[in-house]
């Protein structure tokens, strides 16, 4: 299972105008450019569960462990417009997501004309960029969100962290509350 580039891809795309530039038609070569050892994207995922029930189905106790990771990610990286593209898409590296799913389910009060259902639902995910594709440390998605080795996808990274005179990190929340 996993995600494929679209046909004909690794090949330059032109767009075509008809009704182009004091009638004559033209063409404009797309920003992106793709790798042409690009290989599909693959995803492998281990999924433990159970289901329980009791009290006639009154309580009911939903867990479950998963560890997915997809590998040959297919990404556009970011070029210096100097280059003619604007994107390269090639196979980016591997991402991994673990985590916990829990629900518990009761119905505290169940007639044959009323019922009242209470669901409570727990979740924690992991996502690792476990690995990048050789000479790429980093790479920005958009906006303050990066993508690199060792942290989660879409990490927020400012310019600059502030620290205090030991060194600590300091939030914006210290700012806010304590007024400096």
């Amino acid at each position: 299972m996993g995600n494929d580039a679209g046909p004909h891809n690794t090949k330059p795309i032109f767009n075509l105008n008809a009704a182009g530039f004091l009638g004559q038609p033209l063409a404009t070569r797309g920003g992106s450019i793709y790798d042409e050892d690009l290989t599909p994207e693959f995803t492998t995922e281990l999924e433990i569960g159970s289901d329980l029930r009791f009290f006639k189905q009154r309580v009911a106790l939903e867990v479950t462990w998963y560890d997915k990771k997809s590998i040959d990610l297919i990404y556009p990286i970011g070029l210096p417009h100097t280059t003619g593209y604007s994107s390269f898409y090639t196979n980016l590296g591997e991402i991994r997501n673990t985590g916990w799913e829990v629900a518990l389910d009761v119905s505290p009060i169940s007639t044959r004309d009323f019922q009242w259902d209470i669901r409570a639902i727990y979740t924690k995910n992991k996502n690792t960029v476990e690995k990048l594709v050789a000479g790429l440390t980093r790479d920005q998605l958009g906006g303050f969100n990066w993508i690199e080795a060792g942290y989660p996808y879409g990490y927020l990274r400012g310019s600059y962290s502030d620290r205090s005179a030991d060194g600590q990190l300091l939030s914006c929340l210290f700012y806010y509350v304590n007024g400096t």
